[in-house]
C-alpha cells in the first residue's frame, strides 16, 4: 500500500536527518528556557511567602486555587497575557523553521547542510506565514459554521438543552464531521507548503496546487494524513499513561521524551508529504 510504504520511508528521512532534528529540539528548549524563567522568577517574588501553593502541590483543592486567584489577581492577568504572547511568538518561530525542514527533505539526497536550511526558512517564512494565517481563519469559519449548526439542533439554541446528556448526544452526533472537514483542511496546508517548497510556488498558486493534489489522490494523501495523526495519538496516549508519581527527575525526563518524539512526528508529517508528492511526480 502506498501511503504504508510511504509512511515508513518519512521515518527513515526523519531519522537520517537527525542533526536538524536536534537543533530543532535546541529551538525548542531555549524557547521555553527563556519563556519560563521570568515567569517562574515573578512567581516566586509574589508567592514565596504563602502556603498555598505548598498546599496545592500537595493536592488539588478549588477552594485554595479560588482564594489565590481573588488574591493575586493582577498576577493572573500577566499570566495569561505572557501565555498569549509566548502562543504567537511560538507559533511565528514554528513558521520560520517550517521552510528551512521542507527545503532539507526537498534536497535530502544532498549532505545536510544547516546553510541550506537557513536559507530554506528566510525565504520562505512571509509566504508560509500568509498561508498559515489564510487556513486559520478557514479554520475559524468551520469550527463557526459547525458550532452553529450544533447549536441550531435543538430549536431556540443552546439555552433550550434539558441536560447535559442532550449536550453530549448532539456533540457525538457533529463532532466527527467537523473533525474531517478540519483534519481534510489541515492536509490541503500541508501539501500546500510541501507544493511551495517543491515547486516555488506564490501563495495562491500553492493553495490551488495543493487543493488539486489532494483531491487528485485522495485516498493516498488522506490514508498518510491519517497514519501520521494516529501516531501523534497514540504517542500522546502513552505519554499520559505512564505515571511519575511526585518524581520530578522522572516527570523531567518523560517530558523531553516526548518533545523529542512530538518533534519527530511533526519532521515525520512532512517528510512523508513530500515523499508522497515526489513519487507521484515523477510517475
Amino acid at each position: 500500500m502506498k501511503a504504508i510504504a510511504t509512511y515508513i520511508k518519512g521515518w527513515g528521512i526523519s531519522i537520517k536527518h537527525w542533526k536538524m532534528w536536534g537543533l530543532l529540539y535546541v529551538f525548542n528548549m531555549l524557547f521555553a528556557l527563556l519563556l519560563t524563567f521570568p515567569i517562574f522568577q515573578f512567581l516566586n517574588s509574589k508567592l514565596s511567602h504563602t502556603l498555598a501553593l505548598e498546599k496545592l502541590s500537595q493536592q488539588f483543592d478549588f477552594t485554595v486555587f479560588n482564594d489565590i486567584l481573588n488574591e493575586y489577581g493582577d498576577i493572573v492577568g500577566i499570566l495569561s497575557n505572557q501565555t498569549l504572547l509566548s502562543s504567537l511568538l511560538f507559533l511565528i518561530l514554528s513558521i520560520f523553521l517550517v521552510g528551512g525542514i521542507l527545503n532539507v527533505f526537498r534536497h535530502r539526497d544532498a549532505p545536510f547542510r544547516f546553510a541550506g536550511f537557513w536559507v530554506g526558512c528566510s525565504k520562505f517564512f512571509w509566504r508560509i506565514l500568509g498561508l498559515t494565517i489564510l487556513f486559520l481563519i478557514l479554520q475559524g469559519i468551520i469550527a463557526a459554521i459547525f458550532f452553529f449548526i450544533f447549536n441550531g439542533l435543538t430549536a431556540g439554541g443552546l439555552d433550550r438543552f434539558d441536560s447535559e446528556a442532550a449536550i453530549y448526544n448532539r456533540a457525538i452526533l457533529i463532532f466527527p464531521f467537523y473533525s474531517f472537514f478540519a483534519m481534510l483542511f489541515w492536509m490541503i496546508q500541508d501539501y500546500s507548503k510541501v507544493l511551495m517548497v517543491q515547486e516555488d510556488l506564490s501563495l495562491f498558486r500553492s493553495v490551488i496546487a495543493g487543493i488539486k493534489f489532494v483531491f487528485g489522490h485522495f485516498f493516498s494523501t488522506f490514508s498518510l494524513y491519517f497514519l501520521n495523526l494516529l501516531t501523534f495519538a497514540i504517542l500522546l496516549y502513552v505519554y499520559w499513561q505512564i505515571p511519575t508519581g511526585n518524581a520530578v527527575g522522572a516527570a523531567f525526563l518523560l517530558g523531553q521524551l516526548f518533545l523529542v518524539l512530538r518533534i519527530g512526528t511533526k519532521l515525520l508529517n512532512l517528510g512523508s508529504a513530500t515523499v508522497l508528492y515526489e513519487k507521484i511526480r515523477d510517475v
